[in-house]
């Protein structure tokens, strides 16, 4: 059963990353990231075959543009699916999104007959560790020197794991899946 929408979701739909979007997701990744990908890679990372998705807020005519206010990327391998990356807009973060949106790719995995995703973070990331255990992730493993940390340093990562046969935990988003 889908949630009641709010304001927060009026005017925004999910959609496939589009080769078209790769300037956009660049743009976040640049103002959000330490540490971004590049256009060129998150271009491999489609011609790869991982699944990109984009949240996208309409424009409030015909002649604007979509602005893409957050992305996924997501590499699936058998019945395992990994969370390569996820953010969110500066200009859209602290409205739910990020969640909402990891949410929905969850119950969409499982739909798809994964049985498990996986994730690394950096262990300094207290915000994207609050978020990932917030939705059952829990950490499994650890690499060690895996993150350049923004000072220099490098920073360990958590390996996390969400098993998805039982997602009562998450709710399920009620985007508007467009193409």
């Amino acid at each position: 059963m889908g949630q009641v929408r709010t304001p927060v979701q009026a005017g925004l739909g999910l959609r496939r990353m589009q080769p078209a979007d790769l300037e956009a997701v660049a743009r976040i990744e640049a103002e959000v990231q330490a540490f971004p990908w590049g256009k060129g890679q998150l271009s491999d990372s489609l011609a790869a075959g991982h699944q990109g998705w984009v949240l996208v807020r309409a424009g409030a005519s015909s002649d604007e543009p979509v602005e893409v206010a957050a992305y996924a990327l997501l590499m699936p391998v058998l019945d395992e699916i990994e969370l390569l990356t996820i953010a969110v807009a500066r200009a859209s973060q602290r409205q739910g999104l990020g969640r909402r949106l990891l949410g929905w790719l969850l119950q969409r995995a499982r739909a798809e007959g994964m049985n498990t995703m996986f994730l690394e973070v950096a262990l300094g990331n207290q915000s994207a560790l609050s978020l990932y255990r917030s939705l059952g992730f829990e950490a499994v493993g650890r690499r060690r020197n895996y993150y350049r940390a923004p000072d220099g340093r490098q920073d360990d990562a958590w390996v996390m794991r969400r098993r998805l046969d039982a997602l009562q935990d998450v709710p399920e988003e009620d985007w508007d899946v467009i193409g």
